[in-house]
């Protein structure tokens, strides 16, 4: 069977889900991390020992609530369709990380500082196009788009023209730049092994739902067998492995390095390069988080 990992305590008070799989992602890879105690009253959540230096995150979930319920309802009501899908998630997303903001009154101006947003709804709450309308503007970074629909590698925003934009300052950090965020962290849920069991198994599930003679046993005990096998050799079909994506501030007093996750390869992490005055990124962005 897959291991289920348990809430970890902090004190008498249970971690939050970001939180969790922000600790189970850095044990991963072996790097230092602990509680942040300097002070008193609002405090951020964590210190990472990074290979750059230290970075101080604040995490924050985005949990389902009222705004959830009026968008499904919204849909429902209008066939499927919610013209203003983007408004709300984006509405909250900002929310959350200005909640992480308050946590900086006591910080230094020169510390890293990276907000971690975990989406606990099924909503576009920190996917690619929210959060860099969150954080730059609505058109203040401009996608290429090809004729299969694929995004090009290049991030198309001359570093003058961010500035002058006024769509630019609308944005969150063009709103906030005397505040030192760095970057704005994701951590997700991967779930390597999902489609493969899916696969893996929907034979054996066809096969037992199709024969006159079947019950809920014996659907139980094919699938619990097939579970067996492809764990023999796949590992927990259940497996969740945290997966993190950085969005860096080219404008903030202390940015941070693009270095800072390089122990993650596999680290979606999009910055300013200003050798081509442009944004760029490295890995692939999730379609879904």
């Amino acid at each position: 069977m897959a291991k289920i990992n348990k809430p970890r305590k902090r004190g008498s008070k249970v971690f939050t889900r970001g939180e969790q799989l922000l600790i189970e992602y850095l044990d991963r890879f072996s790097i230092k991390h602990e509680r942040w105690q300097r002070g008193e009253g609002k405090q951020p959540d964590r210190v990472i020992h990074a290979p750059i230096g230290k970075i101080i995150c604040e995490n924050k979930d985005i949990e389902w609530g009222a705004m959830e319920d009026e968008i499904v309802d919204v849909t429902l009501s209008h066939g499927g369709v919610y013209a203003d899908a983007g408004a709300p998630p984006l509405a909250k997303s900002q929310k959350r990380i200005q909640d992480a903001l308050d946590k900086l009154a006591a910080l230094e101006s020169d510390q890293f500082f990276v907000p971690v947003l975990h989406n606990k709804t099924l909503l576009p709450h920190t996917n690619g196009p929210v959060i860099q309308q969150a954080l730059y503007g609505p058109t203040a970074i401009k996608q290429w788009v090809g004729a299969e629909g694929a995004l090009s590698d290049a991030w198309l925003a001359p570093l003058e023209d961010l500035h002058s934009q006024s769509d630019y300052r609308e944005g969150f950090f063009g709103r906030t730049l005397s505040i030192p965020v760095s970057a704005v962290g994701i951590i997700w849920e991967h779930k390597p092994n999902e489609e493969a069991w899916h696969d893996f198994s929907y034979s054996t599930f066809c096969e037992v739902l199709a024969r006159k003679d079947r019950t809920d046993q014996m659907l139980m005990d094919a699938i619990n067998a097939k579970q067996e096998e492809f764990e023999a050799t796949q590992g927990p079909k259940d497996l969740i492995v945290p997966c993190l994506a950085v969005y860096h501030n080219p404008f903030a007093g202390e940015p941070l390095p693009k270095e800072a996750f390089s122990f993650d390869p596999g680290c979606y992490q999009m910055w300013f390069d200003r050798t081509v005055n442009r944004f760029v990124h490295r890995g692939s962005e999730p379609a879904s988080w």
